[in-house]
């Protein structure tokens, strides 16, 4: 996602590029397949009737912020209140950022803000959802917020998931993830490799050091070399070209066009030729392949866990029971924290639990 945004410069030189005097400014979360960003409007009063007017768009980032943790608050949200304030004091104007947290375009414009009603759990001004399978009297971030406690004091397994990651030195690359084993190109390949892991529960980690690589890149070169021998260009039809995706890949000096949207064959033989970069690239930089995945665990698990590291992989008792003494009792605290000891998770020493797992940093 491109990065862009309005100065406050800028925005007073559009309102003061309007006819009508300035009643409101607008921030209105707006998204698409890349991320979220903000939308400015002004709202004048010319003789008697009310106009909305683009002002700007601030777009700070894309998803992948949401995954690394570096959100929120969102910066675009920091940005748009520094404006809108601004704006507020020089016209004295409403300045309405009904999300000034988190996402979400449910919320009603300013002209039909009387037409929303209050979320029931944080205040927010929203427009009732009409799907069926979602509350009304909640904004889908708390209905999600809900779900999420709910996971918790139901203690919802959540052993699902592999991520596959590049190695060296101590830090980690992700690669891939994948719900199931067998959606991991490289699966046929490490089969026997996998199964030899301890299946006790806890986190597990299958490390695939530079000698398993290499005989692994002698593997998927014979695989590679069978598959594309029966590679068929796609037959694609002008008037959908707007449909397809098109992946184009060089594999020992020659071009190959895929199909990866429609055709699943394309879309296999793709993903294992960029699996096969990706393992070359390994090699040749002496990085190992981590691939990290999960047995026997829940969402509290999981949950408590992701805690502990957000706080440098050591806290005391104490805080995870101001944490979570609201969903859970001190029993079904300290039972959750013994199962992840026997896990070999976690240590607990006196009243402070620390981190033992050999995957704190990747999961």
């Amino acid at each position: 996602m491109d990065v862009y945004k309005i100065t406050y410069e800028e925005a007073v030189q559009k309102i003061g590029s309007k006819q009508g005097r300035p009643v409101a400014v607008e921030a209105l979360w707006d998204g698409d397949t890349q991320g979220w960003f903000l939308v400015m409007f002004v709202v004048v009063e010319n003789k008697g009737k009310f106009e909305e007017h683009y002002i700007g768009t601030i777009s700070l980032g894309n998803d992948i912020r949401l995954f690394n943790g570096t959100v929120p608050p969102y910066p675009e949200a920091v940005l748009a209140k520094e404006i809108g304030l601004k704006l507020e004091r020089k016209y004295g104007l409403d300045f309405y950022f009904p999300s000034p947290i988190q996402p979400d375009d449910d919320c009603p414009r300013w002209l039909d803000r009387d037409k929303g009603i209050s979320c029931e759990d944080c205040g927010k001004l929203i427009i009732p959802t009409d799907s069926p399978y979602l509350p009304k009297e909640i904004c889908y971030n708390c209905h999600l917020e809900r779900e999420r406690k709910e996971r918790i004091t139901k203690d919802v397994p959540d052993d699902d998931g592999y991520a596959l990651y590049l190695h060296s030195d101590g830090k980690y690359e992700q690669l891939i993830y994948c719900s199931k084993f067998e959606d991991i190109p490289l699966a046929p390949f490490i089969k026997d490799h996998y199964e030899k892991v301890d299946t006790g529960n806890g986190i597990k980690i299958l490390r695939l050091d530079s000698n398993i690589l290499e005989q692994l890149l002698i593997d998927m070169e014979k695989a590679l070399d069978e598959q594309i021998a029966k590679y068929e260009e796609p037959e694609l039809d002008d008037r959908l070209s707007k449909f397809y995706y098109i992946d184009e890949i060089e594999y020992k000096g020659k071009k190959y066009r895929f199909e990866i949207k429609f055709d699943d064959s394309h879309r296999n033989l793709s993903r294992l030729l960029r699996s096969f970069a990706d393992l070359q690239n390994a090699l040749n930089e002496n990085m190992e392949y981590v691939i990290s995945f999960k047995r026997g665990m829940t969402y509290r698990d999981n949950t408590f866990l992701q805690f502990i590291r957000k706080n440098e992989g050591k806290v005391e008792i104490e805080k995870l029971f101001t944490a979570y003494g609201n969903l859970l009792d001190e029993a079904e605290i300290r039972y959750t924290l013994d199962k992840l000891e026997s896990f070999r998770c976690l240590s607990i020493k006196g009243n402070h639990v620390l981190i033992e797992d050999n995957s704190s940093g990747i999961m």
